[in-house]
């Protein structure tokens, strides 16, 4: 559990969301170390009555200073560390990214830190800012954010027997080798295991053919479906 003490207190992490209410308030989703996703408050800040700029816009990456009440939490004050701006100009990519804070802000638990799903997330959005495919990226992503969340399946052996595979049967959401899963669709696992567990360095920058595109996204569907298993 967060530490839900009254008063002044920082955050690292990234924005989310941002909201924007009739009266001209900031309402921003935040990600941050020891505190997991909260919801921060900057009263007026549309309107211009406090002067952070950019530094409140989603995808941004920073030390937040906050000021909690007995309600909510405020933000003062912004340090930028990392605002992928060159990942804003990409639109594959940018839409890949918007997917994921989507997905983290209806998976995750208000105020449950989550610490290992940072840097899975920056680290990803790193590879996209570089220019990898956002296919693989996206697999990347979703694989190893079911990996810091526990619900991952494994790529590398069979679920029922534990045998090596490179090709696989989708089946109570993990993977079995064919033999376990004899008559049900066969599925090349090969690609999608190399964009999950590939160093960075290896894929960054790296595009794919157009036929590694359709592996992985014949993969992917069946790796989002474990998200259930959090409800």
């Amino acid at each position: 559990m967060s530490d839900q003490r009254q008063g002044l207190h920082k955050g690292t992490g990234v924005i989310l969301k941002r909201d924007i209410s009739p009266e001209g308030n900031i309402n921003l989703l935040c990600l941050l170390r020891e505190k997991g996703p909260i919801w921060v408050s900057l009263p007026g800040g549309a309107k211009g009555k406090v002067r952070l700029g950019g530094s409140t816009e989603p995808m941004i990456w920073g030390e937040f200073s906050l000021h909690r009440s007995r309600s909510r939490d405020y933000l003062k004050e912004v340090e930028v560390k990392q605002d992928f701006w060159k990942l804003r100009s990409m639109p594959e990519a940018l839409m890949t990214s918007f997917r994921w804070f989507r997905l983290l802000g209806d998976v995750l638990l208000w105020r449950q830190p989550v610490d290992e799903v940072l840097p899975v997330l920056y680290w990803s959005m790193e590879l996209l800012e570089s220019g990898s495919d956002p296919i693989g990226v996206d697999l990347r992503f979703t694989w190893r954010l079911l990996n810091a969340l526990g619900i991952a399946p494994s790529m590398k052996n069979c679920d029922y027997c534990g045998a090596d595979i490179s090709c696989g049967v989708w089946r109570d959401n993990g993977f079995v080798c064919v033999n376990c899963g004899d008559g049900d669709k066969k599925l090349d696992l090969s690609i999608s295991i190399l964009w999950i567990f590939s160093p960075q360095s290896a894929i960054r920058g790296k595009k794919l053919s157009l036929e590694a595109r359709n592996s992985i996204l014949s993969v992917k569907p069946l790796l989002v479906e474990n998200f259930k298993l959090l409800s």
